[in-house]
Formats: C-alpha cells, sequence, structure tokens
C-alpha cells in the first residue's frame, strides 16, 4: 500500500496464483482381531496414527507460502489474528483398548 496526497492505493504487484492441494487429514488404524485377544482377557484394541496438514502440492509448496493465509498474514483456520499461526503438521497416535 502507498499513498499520494493521503489516498492508499492499492497495487496487484504481488498477486499470482497460488494453485494448491493439501493433503489435510488422514487416519490409518488397525483393530486386533478378537481370536487374538480373547487368549489374553481383552475384547478389542485398535492402534492408530491420525496426520494433519502433512503433504502440500502446487507452487504454493515450492515458494513455501502458506495458501490458507491472506495478505495481511491472518490465517483462516484459526489464527490468533496476528499473522503468526499458520496450518500446522501434526501427527498423533494413540491405542483404544477394551477389556
Amino acid at each position: 500500500t502507498s499513498t499520494y496526497n493521503g489516498i492508499a492505493m492499492y497495487s496487484d504487484r504481488y498477486v499470482y496464483r497460488n494453485n494448491f492441494m493439501r493433503l489435510r487429514n488422514i487416519t490409518l488404524g488397525y483393530t486386533f482381531p478378537r481370536t487374538l485377544l480373547s487368549k489374553i482377557g481383552m475384547s478389542h484394541v485398535r492402534l492408530y496414527v491420525t496426520g494433519d496438514n502433512l503433504l502440500t502440492f502446487g507452487k504454493a509448496a515450492s515458494r513455501g507460502t502458506d495458501p490458507e493465509m491472506d495478505i495481511s498474514g491472518d490465517a483462516y483456520n484459526g489464527s490468533d489474528k496476528n499473522g503468526s499461526i499458520s496450518s500446522r503438521m501434526s501427527v498423533t497416535g494413540g491405542v483404544q483398548i477394551s477389556f
């Protein structure tokens, strides 16, 4: 933004196509067979791993930009509006057990 006689003037000089495709989330899990679990006194055991924002494909990935942030740095996914939070990659795992 620049000003001319006190009037803000905007430019599209730095606007570009930022097409992208993102692997937003995926969950992989395995449930153990009941025949195996009954031998050790359990009725249900499931292992799982979940990943969020694992991959970004397209021009955004090669530029190192986050396509879900606007020009002022605000993220559309829960930012605190100061531009410091973007889409974080996270991996979570767990175990579900029933006796």
